[in-house]
């Protein structure tokens, strides 16, 4: 990797993870390093950069230190979004299971219940109770996403919604985008097809462990995040240091229900306006 680097011949690289293995080929190859040194480089990485960006006390969120770094090398924003692109096999594959599972005409909310940390899953059985009172309540019907090695989660959030749940098939990135683009809401924690929804302005509820949502919160949508207030939260530790996950498994869909549907109806009048 050393060699390919180098070889390519990059006038500089911008390091976004701020990890040691994400800083420590560049800095091999030779590549000069920009990373946001004020609290983004961890472990070993600051080791590293020769170069820092100032950020102003109100860049707070990942995305706006990560877009700071990037004019840093007089990057330009682009206005908007940018569009993905969808091929039409992807789409007529969506289209043939979106039809048979029954979700044709219907408002769909996609639950999303996998997370690569132990400490970001929000318990299956909250997800699934949480789906069975957004159908009660909104009439939505919650289709289960799932990713690689998921499937089993997936099929407990479905038994826990009582039936109302509606498993997806396995889908690619192209497909999620595809999905995603028909539903009216995403329910989902700090994981990729949260972000994804969100970027592409899918309104998400997102309950949140060890993570902090002012700086890795849903970003481009209105979203409703769901924490409990506590003195060891957010952590930032893939497992729970104190075992109980109080922070997640103490977060009650029951409890919690009557604030999302008045965030949603707030939401639906102020888009019916506009």
């Amino acid at each position: 990797m050393r060699r390919e680097l180098a070889e390519a011949d990059y006038e500089a690289a911008l390091d976004f993870a701020g990890l040691t293995k994400s800083a420590l080929w560049p800095a091999l190859a030779g590549i000069p390093l920009g990373r946001l040194y004020d609290a983004d480089g961890r472990e070993l990485a600051r080791l590293f950069y020769n170069r820092k960006v100032k950020l102003t006390s109100t860049c707070r969120h990942v995305v706006e230190r990560n877009l700071a770094l990037a004019r840093a090398l007089d990057a330009r924003e682009t206005p908007g979004r940018v569009a993905f692109q969808v091929a039409d096999e992807v789409k007529g594959s969506v289209d043939g299971w979106w039809e048979a599972l029954g979700l044709s005409g219907r408002r769909v909310v996609v639950v999303s219940a996998g997370a690569g940390w132990e400490s970001k899953r929000w318990p299956p059985e909250s997800f699934g109770r949480l789906a069975r009172l957004l159908s009660e309540r909104l009439q939505m019907v919650p289709l289960v996403v799932w990713g690689p090695g998921e499937e089993e989660l997936a099929e407990a959030v479905v038994a826990a919604s009582e039936g109302v749940g509606r498993r997806a098939p396995a889908t690619s990135i192209p497909a999620m985008l595809e999905t995603l683009s028909r539903a009216c809401l995403l329910v989902g924690g700090d994981t990729g097809p949260t972000h994804l929804a969100a970027y592409l302005g899918v309104p998400t509820i997102a309950p949140y462990g060890a993570s902090d949502p002012i700086r890795n919160g849903p970003w481009g949508a209105a979203s409703l995040v769901l924490t409990r207030d506590l003195p060891c939260r957010p952590c930032w530790k893939t497992v729970c240091p104190l075992v109980h996950r109080k922070c997640l498994n103490e977060l009650s869909p029951e409890a919690e229900i009557d604030a999302m549907i008045g965030w949603w109806e707030r939401l639906d009048e102020t888009r019916q306006r506009h």
